[in-house]
């Protein structure tokens, strides 16, 4: 079940409740059954353009059969930093042979006030569900934004995790990309490249900034001015427009300590999301 967390671009989103209504609703049969029926009714919409990609696709009259939501509860406990249980709500949508796996993860923690959602969903269908969690379960949805000073505190306390001697191996090259604002947008991004082996000298204090120190002493720019976009690795990609990809160097083994936990960047996510909403809670 965890799997669905690796190697796949995630869109984030943080969703807070305006009347008390908890997530653990969306369970319940009989919302299930209207969601079910939302996405039934979308893809009987688009029947001929998905007969054209499918030819396996059922009948209108079938498709209540064929269309699965099937929600499962996971349990996370980290003992790592001291981070807390999380309780993971994996909502998947499934009509085999007409599209594809739609995958929306729901993180809540007790002791947090909002809900950090992970999709990869085609928007048709991610619109129907934020629309019923607004408009059925009080809900509201909000993207995330990252800011550049969160992507290198994301990644600098990714790095902490990684034995020194193992940096090269599991992280890889450091990846980066800014935007550039120039007179006639002749120049719109810088991208840099950090080989392993020179990520390994860096000040595990901060990496990125030891980065652009180097760079603004080797080539004069400061980086730290510009916007950071991008930021990939093996560890994981980010952007600025709320995109998230968890590689293959981090773990989803809780006990594995020399790699970077799945579930630590998890927590660190949500608690930026909380800084940065404004919505306010009735008491």
């Amino acid at each position: 079940m965890e799997r669905a967390l690796v190697n796949t671009t995630f869109r984030l989103n943080y969703i807070l409740s305006i009347d008390g209504t908890t997530l653990e609703d969306l369970r319940e049969p009989e919302n299930l059954t209207l969601l079910k029926t939302l996405i039934v009714d979308e893809l009987k919409k688009n029947e001929l353009n998905l007969t054209s990609r499918s030819s396996r696709l059922p009948l209108s009259e079938q498709l209540e059969q064929e269309v699965e939501i099937s929600p499962k509860t996971v349990q996370v406990s980290l003992n790592r930093q001291e981070i807390g249980g999380y309780n993971i709500l994996y909502l998947f949508i499934v009509c085999r042979g007409v599209i594809k796996r739609q995958v929306v993860i729901l993180v809540t923690n007790p002791q947090k006030r909002g809900v950090l959602a992970l999709s990869r969903c085609d928007t048709r269908y991610l619109g129907l569900i934020w629309s019923h969690l607004t408009s059925k379960m009080g809900q509201i949805v909000r993207p995330i934004s990252i800011t550049s000073a969160f992507t290198t505190e994301l990644f600098d306390k990714s790095m902490q995790e990684i034995p020194a001697s193992n940096i090269f191996n599991m992280v890889g090259s450091l990846h980066l990309n800014f935007t550039v604002e120039t007179i006639g947008n002749s120049l719109k991004n810088i991208i840099v490249d950090i080989p392993g082996d020179v990520l390994e000298k860096c000040d595990s204090k901060s990496y990125v900034q030891d980065i652009y120190a180097r760079l603004k002493k080797q080539l004069g720019i400061d980086l730290s001015q510009l916007e950071l976009t991008t930021i990939r690795s093996n560890i994981f990609m980010i952007t600025n427009t709320g995109r998230i990809r968890f590689n293959q160097g981090t773990s989803l083994d809780r006990s594995d300590k020399d790699t970077v936990a799945v579930w630590t960047m998890i927590d660190q996510l949500y608690t930026y999301a909380e800084r940065l909403t404004t919505i306010p809670i009735p008491v």
